[in-house]
């Protein structure tokens, strides 16, 4: 049973979250239907835990046969963004990551050898399973047809009263950021994230 995470590029991170959306979304809806796409294509159950943040301090965790993601029941009811960016990041790690779970004969053994885990170890794995997650939830072929929409209707207004006003200006590309996260329902963060990413932010038309 390895414990090393193999490196992987962010290109080739983008190239697999691509691939996934093209195989699981198709039509690429937007938003993403990530949680149908998590239990009618994948076949994994959703478990909402009471008390999972409380207890463990995180928001959710693919279960060590890999036929299931448990997530925290108080996010799960009332945070949908964040519930979104958890499963999608738990598929990440089944995506990435399947092989490491294989092995383990218990919920309580996967549990201790994750605990186990070298920092640095860790730290790669949940890098690229949010890497993975803001691209699935975000995917860079929608992005900049939602960015341009984002921009011209935030921009009429306020070029209306100043017409001399920066659309670069990073108070603007603020609102552009929440703008995208409503239309992909994720965290105002993540759309940042990713238009960043995609070499969009702050880009005036």
């Amino acid at each position: 049973m390895t414990t090393e995470i193999p490196y992987v590029s962010d290109e080739e991170l983008s190239t697999r979250a691509e691939r996934f959306l093209h195989e699981h979304n198709p039509a690429a809806t937007v938003p993403v239907p990530i949680e149908e796409i998590v239990e009618f294509r994948l076949g994994l159950d959703i478990v909402p835990v009471p008390g999972l943040r409380g207890v463990r301090g995180i928001d959710g965790y693919l279960s060590s046969d890999r036929s299931s993601i448990l997530v925290d029941d108080a996010m799960f009811r009332s945070f949908q963004n964040r519930y979104r960016f958890t499963l999608a990041h738990e598929v990440g790690h089944l995506v990435l990551h399947g092989d490491l779970y294989r092995g383990f004969r218990s919920e309580a053994e996967w549990i201790e050898f994750h605990r186990d885990l070298a920092s640095h170890v860790l730290h790669r794995a949940e890098y690229q399973a949010n890497y993975f997650a803001g691209c699935v939830l975000v995917p860079g072929r929608s992005l900049p047809g939602v960015a341009q929409d984002a921009v011209r209707n935030l921009s009429r207004p306020v070029q209306a009263r100043d017409p001399d006003f920066d659309l670069s200006s990073e108070a603007f590309w603020t609102y552009v950021a929440e703008e995208v996260a409503r239309k992909f329902f994720v965290s105002t963060e993540t759309a940042r994230i990713e238009l960043q990413r995609n070499g969009l932010w702050r880009r005036a038309p």
